[in-house]
């Protein structure tokens, strides 16, 4: 980890660049790597097992098919998530992990673990349901956690039924946004740069955390402009030249 370096560098998914995405050995590697947080994201089986995986069906990334939703967890644990049209089959087999498999397996890393919940899942429970999975699932990284949501209305119950912080992803970079942001007072505000395009970042007390960004020369920019954190799948460029 770069002590000399005011912002930090997150992982998004782990290592997607050169490892299968969401996987425990994607994770391992951008951990090792030295970044200062991972981002991974959380969707519900149809037995309500918080799985790490980005989309609601297995085929983008996995050698299977249909969504997760309705699958249950003991089918589910026979899935390999090595991206293979992707990878092929150099990864074979990254098996799909909980989120407590995750959690456990990065319990000693000394980094920031973001965890999105994602909204398709909240269909699945009532989000108090959803919320009490993950904090359950994640409770060996303690204060490690921070909780993102698109979805407002989860982090409204995560402010009043735990301690750890937040993180709003703003889809609409808007005034209504903003002032729901105001409202909501979370610890970090994730945005893409092109849904915020040349406006300025709102002042706040929250941190910015922005995504999807591929060079250290970008990386620097939004810096400048106030955020704080820089997510990105190449993570070995921007700790090579940050």
């Amino acid at each position: 980890m770069q002590q000399s370096r005011s912002w930090k560098i997150v992982g998004h998914r782990g290592y997607p660049a050169k490892y299968p995405e969401n996987t425990v050995m994607g994770f391992q590697a951008a951990i090792a790597l030295g970044v200062d947080a991972i981002e991974l994201d959380v969707q519900l089986t149809g037995d309500g097992v918080p799985v790490v995986l980005h989309d609601v069906r297995l085929d983008r990334t996995c050698d299977d098919i249909g969504s997760v939703l309705m699958r249950r967890w003991d089918d589910l644990k026979k899935v390999s998530a090595h991206q293979p049209n992707k990878f092929k089959q150099q990864f074979f087999p990254a098996y799909l992990a909980s989120l407590e498999d995750v959690a456990n397996a990065i319990v000693t890393a000394d980094v920031q673990v973001f965890v999105e919940i994602k909204r398709q899942s909240l269909t699945q429970s009532n989000r108090e349901a959803v919320l009490d999975s993950v904090l359950h699932a994640t409770r060996a990284l303690s204060k490690k956690r921070v909780l993102l949501s698109f979805d407002y209305k989860i982090l409204e119950i995560a402010k009043q039924r735990s301690d750890l912080a937040v993180g709003w992803c703003v889809k609409n970079y808007s005034p209504l946004a903003q002032a729901q942001a105001l409202a909501l007072e979370p610890d970090f505000l994730i945005c893409s740069p092109s849904n915020i395009g040349s406006a300025a970042l709102w002042p706040g007390n929250w941190q910015w955390f922005v995504y999807d960004i591929k060079t250290s020369e970008e990386a620097r920019k939004w810096v400048g402009m106030g955020a704080s954190y820089i997510e990105t799948d190449f993570p070995d460029s921007l700790l090579d030249n940050g």
